[in-house]
């Protein structure tokens, strides 16, 4: 016999309508849209500052390009050569009396006196041979300022002198001067100079960026500070076997001090 199959029950099958999802944005209240509208502003304004800032960094940029590139310009430099006689001399190979001078390209003293006095010793002393006259560097206002540029410069001077125009630069140094403010002596201004006034560029950068001269500026403050001097411009005068620290009440009496030593050797009576 067949087995009989239960009766098939009938399934019922239930069926809703599902819940609509709501498109509508919700609704923000007062106090979250003003904060919303802070929100964006605040956004506004912090790409507008990035957007400055990137436009101030690239004015920088290229203003630092510009400085870097752009040579110095500089006033009443000749570039015909009047070597020095010995290094860091200039006037008679053969005088009796050496002037020493103690100067820094920063001074305002020396900038004085190199305008005002110099002028007529030179003519009356140097041009003539009658004298020696040395010039070395006592950078005084590095210790002021607290920097190192006139240092720098020193050894810059010195590096002219290696091509025997140390004069040259120093007279170029002081129609250029560029006061005591820290920045102005940097390396690249002191070899436009050196170009200026007709130098061997590779040779005097070479020399200035090796740093070899930072010994003879070394010398040059022992020797100062051997003879008390710490003040520029100050001045020795050498003459008849002795060396005199030449004591001056003005830069004007200078002219009649080297004119008693020249005239002491001279065999002729001193100025009173």
């Amino acid at each position: 016999m067949a087995k009989q199959n239960p009766p098939t029950k009938n399934k019922t099958t239930i069926t809703g309508t599902a819940p609509k999802n709501s498109t509508e944005p919700k609704k923000l209240t007062p106090k979250q849209q003003a904060m919303k509208r802070r929100q964006a502003i605040r956004r506004r304004n912090q790409i507008v500052l990035v957007g400055l800032g990137v436009v101030v960094t690239a004015i920088i940029a290229i203003i630092a390009i510009i400085a870097l590139t752009t040579p110095n310009s500089f006033q009443n430099i000749s570039t015909a050569a009047n070597s020095d006689i010995e290094r860091m001399t200039i006037g008679g190979a053969n005088a009796n009396v050496t002037l020493i001078e103690y100067g820094d390209f920063r001074c305002t003293a020396c900038k004085t006196y190199f305008d005002n006095y110099e002028p007529a010793i030179r003519s009356e002393f140097v041009t003539t041979g009658r004298i020696k006259y040395v010039f070395k560097t006592l950078p005084v206002i590095d210790t002021i300022v607290g920097d190192s540029d006139s240092t720098r410069a020193g050894e810059a001077l010195e590096c002219a002198a290696d091509q025997n125009r140390g004069w040259d630069y120093r007279d170029a140094a002081y129609k250029n001067y560029v006061g005591e403010i820290s920045g102005k002596l940097n390396d690249k201004y002191l070899k436009d100079m050196a170009s200026a006034i007709g130098l061997n560029s590779s040779q005097f950068n070479s020399c200035l960026d090796s740093g070899k001269n930072k010994s003879k500026l070394a010398e040059e403050k022992a020797d100062a500070a051997s003879k008390n001097l710490n003040s520029t411009p100050s001045f020795v005068l050498k003459y008849s076997g002795k060396e005199e620290v030449v004591t001056l009440t003005s830069l004007s009496e200078l002219q009649t001090k080297v004119s008693d030593a020249v005239k002491s050797v001279e065999g002729a009576a001193p100025t009173k």
